[in-house]
């Protein structure tokens, strides 16, 4: 990967109240770990979710691991970068170690970003991870090499992209859903119904109810 980068490492989650977060990221099967400056992570893979309440309401910012981080700032420019639907800031701490988690999520599989006009950013993003990173198609680019799928489109991309979800989609240009893949999706489906989480199935995916995980767009698919 170009500038020294190894890939998408984090999404900051801002949320109101963190001890009423942890029950609920628990609740919905997650194994929850303290981290820094009272926040709370979810570790799966090489990736995290960071659970904060000094970040704003919904879904804050990502962050995108270096092998050399004075190198990647050095090529890329200030920080945070300007990608549009992310505000992406570049680390160099390793990701923490990955737990076992009881609806079997064993990586992020994807994050996807609302923006009024996808195609506009291929140039943006084909800058930080390389040369056609960015694959655009009538209403979604596609973006590889940043380890999780990463799809930006439009507010009618999204209903088609996922149309399962039933979140409200934020302002664009903004990070409107990621999706987690899980071990067993008929096992991560029954450990949601004990729990007693509101969900919906529709073929290799599990859509989590907004009013399960802070209004945020959240799905389980097949690992």
């Amino acid at each position: 990967m170009p500038h020294d980068l190894i890939g998408f490492q984090s999404v900051t989650i801002g949320v109101e109240d963190i001890t009423a977060a942890v029950r609920q990221v628990s609740l919905l099967g997650f194994t929850v770990r303290d981290g820094d400056d009272g926040s709370a992570l979810v570790a799966f893979g090489n990736f995290h979710l960071i659970f904060s309440a000094k970040a704003s309401a919904g879904y804050g910012r990502v962050g995108l691991s270096s092998r050399n981080l004075a190198a990647s700032k050095a090529s890329l420019g200030a920080t945070p970068l300007e990608t549009p639907g992310l505000i992406i800031d570049l680390t160099a701490e390793p990701a923490p170690p990955a737990a076992l988690h009881a609806n079997g999520a064993v990586a992020l599989s994807s994050l996807t970003a609302v923006l009024e006009a996808p195609n506009e950013a291929t140039t943006a993003y084909d800058r930080l991870f390389g040369l056609f990173a960015a694959t655009p198609t009538d209403e979604m680019v596609t973006v590889h090499g940043c380890g999780p799928m990463l799809f930006l489109v439009s507010e009618d991309g999204f209903d088609h992209l996922h149309s399962n979800l039933q979140n409200r989609l934020p302002k664009a240009p903004a990070l409107a859903s990621i999706a987690v893949a899980v071990s067993d999706l008929d096992a991560a489906e029954a450990y949601l119904a004990q729990a007693g989480v509101k969900s919906s199935r529709s073929g290799p995916s599990i859509a989590i109810h907004p009013s399960a995980c802070f209004g945020l767009g959240l799905e389980l698919v097949e690992g």
